[in-house]
C-alpha cells in the first residue's frame, strides 16, 4: 500500500505513469466521434483550441459571413440548355405524333416556341414583351449577369409603354432598344410582331351593322313596307 500510494501523487490517485492512464485517442476516432458546436465562431478564442484537430482554423474570432447572394456562380448557357431541354417547368406539349409541338411559358420568350434562341431563361440577353393592366406594353430585357446575377430583383431592366403612345413610337422604340444598341438583333422581328399582336388585341371590339338588303331583296322590303 505504502508502496503505490506514497509516492506524492495526491491521495485517492493510483500510481500509472500519465501516459499509461491518460492515452490520447487517435486523431481519426477524435474526428469521427465528436463534431464541434453549431456556432463554432461565436466561441472565444481560448474555447476554440480544443478543436483545433478538426481542422477548423481558429485564427481570427469572426470569420466573414458568405452567403449565395455574394458568390456568382458562372454556369455556360450551353450547360444550362442541355439540363433544361427536356426537363422544365415551363414546357408544354401539344398534339400527337409526328404532329406534336413544343412550346413554353417563359415571361422571356417572344415566340413561346420552346428553342435555344428564344429560350429568356438560358440566354444571358433575352427579351420579352407584356401587356400592362391598363393597356399598352412593356419590354423586359436582362442586364449584365457580371454585375446584377447575385441580384435576381435587379437583374430584369422595365420599359412601359402607354396605350395612348402611337404605334410607330413605340415600335421605334423597341428596335432601338433591341436591335440598334447590338442586344439581340435576331429578336427585332419578333419583339415587335408580339408588340403590334397586343397592341391589336387591346383595341375595342366594334358590334357588326347589320347588312343592308340590295337589289332585289331591297324591292321586296320597300314593297312590304
Amino acid at each position: 500500500m505504502h508502496g503505490v500510494w506514497g509516492l506524492g501523487l495526491g491521495r485517492g490517485k493510483p500510481w500509472l505513469p500519465s501516459r499509461i492512464a491518460h492515452k490520447p485517442k487517435p486523431l481519426r476516432q477524435l474526428t469521427e466521434s465528436f463534431t464541434p458546436p453549431k456556432h463554432y465562431n461565436d466561441h472565444p478564442p481560448f474555447r476554440r483550441r480544443q478543436y483545433r484537430f478538426l481542422g477548423t482554423p481558429p485564427t481570427s474570432h469572426k470569420s466573414p459571413n458568405i452567403t449565395m447572394s455574394n458568390v456568382v456562380v458562372n454556369v455556360s448557357s450551353d450547360l444550362l440548355w442541355a439540363i433544361t431541354r427536356n426537363n422544365s417547368s415551363y414546357i408544354v406539349k401539344r398534339g400527337v405524333g409526328n404532329e406534336r409541338v413544343t412550346f413554353s411559358k417563359e415571361p422571356l420568350n417572344l415566340t413561346n416556341k420552346h428553342s435555344r434562341k428564344h429560350s429568356g431563361l438560358v440566354n444571358e440577353k433575352a427579351v420579352g414583351v407584356q401587356a400592362n393592366e391598363n393597356g399598352g406594353v412593356t419590354l423586359i430585357t436582362k442586364k449584365s449577369h457580371e454585375k446584377y446575377g447575385s441580384k435576381p430583383a435587379s437583374l430584369y431592366d422595365t420599359t412601359a409603354f402607354s396605350k395612348n403612345k402611337s404605334q410607330r413610337k413605340t415600335y421605334a422604340a423597341i428596335v432601338n432598344r433591341v436591335a440598334k444598341k447590338h442586344y439581340r438583333p435576331d429578336l427585332r422581328q419578333e419583339a415587335v410582331a408580339r408588340a403590334s399582336a397586343i397592341k391589336r388585341s387591346q383595341r375595342p371590339v366594334k358590334a357588326t351593322p347589320a347588312s343592308k338588303p340590295r337589289g332585289v331583296k331591297a324591292k321586296a322590303a320597300a314593297e312590304k313596307a
